[in-house]
């Protein structure tokens, strides 16, 4: 089986890895570029296998020479860039990613980032996985795992011959597709970041693989349409990128797509030219496939790291990128590659622990580097209250998160939106320390007016689950919260809310409306890691002032004027915005420690600012009044 080289090859990973630079520097440009990944790993399935079955036709395949060519070609760049990322983010990091970074460069140098991810964000598409600077070496976890794994079973089944091992390589790609399809609608994460249900990918173009050695890849192919077929390969390669988007079904069945594509561009008879592979051959195109490897290594540090420092451009970012990959390619990947492998594991090992080792130190609490590092670096809280968030136990149970006995009086129910999750700590520690009940019905991206989103189709009907839990049960307290600036667009906003709040204040005793909290004016490119935005700022010695959107202000003002109008006195509105106003400006930071987690969400320090400054005096008014105990 020759193994003669193939350009355009290099030039499908060219347009692989610049679909997922793309996509993560604007995922609206190109909704599908991450299935650049998928491509990578349908294109390394088929070159390795080809790779292992030359050498075990020509009886010199070793598993001890094929690892160590391995880690020549990929962890010498590795190692560069995850100490490279150790440096900066001890500089740039604050609590608690800096105390996780020195895991996740463990995870990623020992191959295992796909399974601590998948442990520790809850899901590739959070946003608290957006500042995990190492999060993408999670596919070169993935791709290291399968090629434990994959040449230990050729090797069993050789003594059977290549039939067996071609047999058994279908049955494991069936089965590992069947995995993805059935597993993704409730376990979508495991699906997304472990090998069982993605090494479909890989073992499609092993199977090709397998196929080439059979036919000694000499198909006579002539006629015009198996000429074009590249072409097509490659229109459902771009045309994935463009309309298959991330949503809850993916992996599911979805990359089939995109590795179709690669297959029919892998299986292509290259001494017949057609559109597709003359483009690809290109110079360009040629040498960013050669360099994919360190693009993809560089990317995404960059894009996490350089907000940081005030700079969002998105030609900043991709500048840096390449460079770096330059750097990487000429002065680490390709040299190390082709040096023994004894100096290249230590050469590279020495720097890579010495890294680990620095992170750990300088992470400790003990550490003088830390400690004069400054305190509001060392004083942040980021947790949003996701243990309070209701939405599955609603779905699944028809009931809320509970905490105590939700027979033992008083009982606070807290209801709403994320705005009213984040506040489920502070609420939860004061009702444990007063021997109360607490019951959250706080559902992310669904408030009290049930306003339809892509997020919850089923919202009407979980609103009405909730209503019901607030019949049965009769809480002495209701606190309700919610984004008003995003429900106040229906157009029949103050009538739902206020029929919601009579159905609500008709089976509790009070019920507290609180205003949302500011909503902060900066950049889009700092919406979701508002951190970010006040560390470039100090960064750059610029002042923390920032003003609130106008439309927060406007829309408590309705909600204020609909309670008013309602006229109950067991629906009273709280006023939690003020507290976290300076004048005309929002109050980030307090004592050395972050009050936000993003441009919207208080953290947990906010909302315990907020509870101090106004919920805990409102409740305990209602407590001390009398009827509230009942038991």
């Amino acid at each position: 089986m020759s193994m003669s080289y193939r350009p355009e090859i290099d030039g499908l990973r060219s347009v692989a890895v610049f679909a997922v630079l793309i996509f993560h520097l604007e995922k609206d440009w190109l909704p599908g570029g991450f299935l650049g990944v998928d491509v990578f790993f349908t294109i390394s399935g088929y070159l390795i296998t080809a790779i292992i079955l030359r050498e075990c036709e020509q009886g010199s395949f070793s598993l001890k020479n094929f690892w160590l060519r391995r880690i020549k070609r990929l962890f010498p760049a590795l190692v560069f860039m995850v100490g490279s990322v150790l440096l900066a983010g001890f500089f740039l990091l604050i609590r608690p990613e800096r105390f996780e970074l020195p895991w996740q460069a463990t995870s990623s140098l020992f191959s295992f980032a796909n399974i601590y991810f998948w442990r520790t964000t809850g899901g590739y598409w959070t946003q608290s996985s957006e500042s995990n600077p190492l999060l993408h070496t999670w596919s070169l976890s993935l791709e290291e795992q399968f090629y434990l794994c994959f040449p230990i079973i050729l090797i069993i089944l050789r003594r059977f011959g290549v039939k067996a091992q071609f047999t058994a390589t279908v049955i494991l790609t069936a089965a590992s597709l069947a995995l993805s399809i059935l597993a993704t609608p409730a376990f979508r994460s495991a699906s997304f970041y472990l090998l069982p249900p993605r090494m479909w990918e890989l073992l499609l173009g092993a199977l090709l693989a397998f196929l080439h050695i059979k036919t000694k890849h000499t198909s006579s192919r002539s006629s015009s349409i198996s000429r074009f077929l590249p072409d097509l390969g490659l229109a459902l390669i771009i045309f994935s990128f463009f309309a298959i988007p991330n949503d809850e079904s993916f992996p599911g069945w979805k990359p089939l797509l995109p590795c179709a594509g690669t297959l029919l561009l892998l299986n292509s008879n290259t001494e017949k030219s057609c559109p597709s592979l003359t483009l690809l051959s290109k110079t360009f195109f040629v040498f960013s496939g050669k360099m994919s490897y360190s693009l993809y290594l560089w990317h995404w540090p960059i894009y996490v790291f350089l907000p940081f420092t005030g700079h969002t451009s998105v030609l900043v970012k991709l500048s840096l990128t390449v460079l770096f990959a330059l750097i990487s390619y000429f002065f680490v990947e390709r040299p190390l590659r082709y040096g023994s492998p004894r100096s290249t594991l230590g050469w590279m090992a020495i720097p890579g622990f010495a890294a680990i080792a620095f992170s750990l130190l300088a992470t400790s609490p003990v550490s003088p580097l830390l400690r004069n590092f400054g305190n509001l670096d060392t004083e942040e809280s980021l947790t949003r209250g996701r243990e309070y968030e209701a939405l599955d136990q609603l779905r699944r149970h028809g009931e809320g998160v509970f905490v105590g006995n939700p027979d033992h009086r008083p009982l606070i129910c807290l209801y709403g939106s994320s705005h009213a999750r984040v506040l489920g700590e502070p609420i939860r520690a004061y009702s444990e320390s007063q021997h109360f009940s607490f019951l959250s019905l706080a559902t992310s991206n669904l408030g009290i007016t049930a306003l339809p989103r892509t997020e919850v189709p089923d919202a009407n009907e979980v609103n009405s689950v909730r209503l019901q839990i607030i019949k049965d049960l009769h809480p002495d307290i209701v606190i309700v919260a919610g984004m008003w600036s995003g429900e106040i667009r229906r157009n029949d906003f103050e009538t739902v809310l206020t029929d919601s709040l009579i159905k609500i204040a008709n089976f509790s005793d009070k019920v507290f409306v609180l205003a949302q909290v500011p909503m902060i004016d900066v950049p889009r490119e700092y919406h979701n890691d508002l951190r970010k935005y006040i560390i470039s700022k100090q960064f750059s010695g610029a002042s923390l002032r920032v003003t609130p959107h106008p439309d927060v202000i406007a829309a408590n003002n309705s909600v204020s004027g609909a309670i008013d109008r309602l006229n109950r006195a067991d629906v009273i509105f709280l006023d939690t915005m003020s507290p976290l106003l300076e004048q005309t400006t929002v109050r980030l930071v307090e004592q050395s420690r972050f009050l936000y987690s993003d441009y919207h969400h208080v953290n947990n320090d906010g909302a315990s600012l907020l509870f101090e400054a106004v919920l805990r005096d409102a409740i305990d008014t209602e407590v001390t009044a009398g009827p509230l105990v009942k038991d």
